[in-house]
C-alpha cells in the first residue's frame, strides 16, 4: 500500500469522526458547546423538578432551580409531573393542587417530599400552600408539544 494513501486513511478517518462528533454535540445542545451558559440544558429532561421552599424578603416562597420565586410549571397532558419539594424555611408547609386534590402532606423544615401531578383534562391547575396560600402559589400549565 502506498504510504500517502495509508497516511490519509490513518489521519482522515479519525479526523472525520471527531468533526462529526463535535457537530453532533453542538446540534444536540441547541448550538451551545458549554452547558454553563445554558443552565436549563445542563440537566437531562425529567418529569421531576427539584424545588425548594425558601425565605426571600421576609416571605416564604417556592423557588425553582433557576432561582425564580413561585414559578409557573409547564407539563404535558396525560403525563406525570413530579415536584420534589425541599423545605429550607423555618415553618412546616403542605403544598396542594386543589383542582385535583393532590397534596404533598406536611413538609417539615429540612425535609424533602414529592408531589406527583397527573392530569387528563384540558385547562391549567394552580398550586398553593395550605398554610400560606398568599405567599406560596403559582400555576401549572398543561401544553401539548408539537
Amino acid at each position: 500500500m502506498n504510504k500517502t494513501i495509508f497516511g490519509i486513511i490513518v489521519t482522515g478517518i479519525p479526523l472525520a469522526i471527531a468533526i462529526g462528533a463535535v457537530i453532533g454535540w453542538y446540534g444536540s445542545t441547541g448550538g451551545v458547546l458549554s452547558p454553563e451558559s445554558r443552565p436549563d440544558r445542563a440537566l437531562p429532561p425529567s418529569p421531576t423538578i427539584p424545588v425548594t421552599i425558601e425565605t426571600q424578603n421576609g416571605m416564604d416562597v417556592l423557588v425553582n432551580p433557576g432561582g425564580r420565586a413561585n414559578p409557573d410549571f409547564v407539563a404535558s397532558p396525560y403525563a406525570t409531573l413530579v415536584l420534589e419539594i425541599t423545605n429550607n424555611s423555618q415553618k412546616t408547609y403542605t403544598i396542594q393542587v386543589p383542582e385535583i386534590g393532590a397534596s404533598s402532606g406536611p413538609i417539615a423544615p429540612g425535609e424533602t417530599k414529592s408531589l406527583e401531578i397527573y392530569y387528563e383534562l384540558k385547562g391549567d391547575l394552580t398550586y398553593q400552600s395550605a398554610e400560606a396560600p398568599d405567599q406560596i402559589n403559582g400555576r401549572i400549565l398543561f401544553r401539548t408539544v408539537t
